[in-house]
């Protein structure tokens, strides 16, 4: 009976070793993640200069059945945008679209609500930052390459706190954050978030990085969207383009 315990306990202590010694809590990539965090608070106050918008309605297969393409710049002060091109399904409709605006303009201007504002904010969309006071949990999981690039691969769940009217929401959004291992810029990530939106059944986001320096800067950002009530479904599309970036003028920092 003495045996069996102490082969038992041998046994455990031995399974227990190997899952320490597999598993160590991995320097590396606790730097490479930090380094992330870095480059994320040097480039949060960079705004893009110019929007490309192509929105899509998809059929059962994700084909596109119908899309709106929209071309925008950033207007001095950082708040509101212009639009500069607008097609849809390839027709030309900038004139229609810019007098749409017009008229939009002259109705905010009676209500005093203002111009249309700017949401693609750093903290909502780069896994490294939050605007929340919890910070953001991620785990190393693995390497990766990403277009030729050596990559560390993260899982992460942080809060982020969205205005919904006059109120503040938290949502949650986990993914995975794919950092390049010798400068820790962040490469790609892939997110969703927690709760949906009304009607919206899933929702999926993507965005690319591009890197500048000691800093990086949106490039690419994608949502996927399938929404609906009953059995009337509905699945969209949402691609941005980014580029053209500045300093955010001081009073909008």
């Amino acid at each position: 009976m003495k045996k069996k315990l102490v082969l038992s306990l041998a046994l455990t202590l031995t399974v227990m070793g190997s899952a320490a010694f597999a598993s160590p809590p991995d320097d590396d990539a606790e730097a490479c993640w930090q380094k992330g965090v870095q480059a994320a608070s040097l480039s949060k106050d960079y705004v893009p200069g110019r929007f490309y918008m192509k929105f899509e309605q998809l059929d059962g297969d994700g084909k596109t059945k119908d899309q709106k393409e929209t071309w925008m710049k950033l207007l001095p002060g950082d708040k509101e945008t212009q639009v500069v091109k607008v097609l849809q399904n390839g027709k030309d409709i900038t004139r229609e679209t810019l007098e749409a605006e017009k008229e939009r303009k002259r109705e905010e201007a009676k209500k005093k609500d203002g111009g249309r504002s700017i949401t693609l904010s750093n903290e909502e969309i780069v896994p490294l930052l939050s605007n929340s006071n919890k910070p953001v949990v991620h785990n190393y999981i693995g390497r990766e390459k990403i277009n030729g690039a050596d990559c560390l691969v993260f899982e992460f769940r942080k809060e982020h706190i969205r205005k919904k009217g006059t109120a503040n929401e938290t949502v949650i959004h986990q993914g995975k954050l794919w950092l390049d291992a010798a400068s820790g810029i962040p490469v790609k990530t892939s997110f969703s978030p927690t709760p949906l939106p009304s009607m919206v059944k899933q929702m999926d986001m993507d965005a690319a990085f591009v890197p500048d320096g000691d800093t990086f800067f949106l490039k690419d950002y994608k949502m996927v969207v399938k929404a609906g009530i009953l059995f009337l479904a509905k699945r969209f599309r949402i691609s941005f383009v980014l580029g053209a970036y500045r300093k955010a003028e001081k009073e909008n920092q």
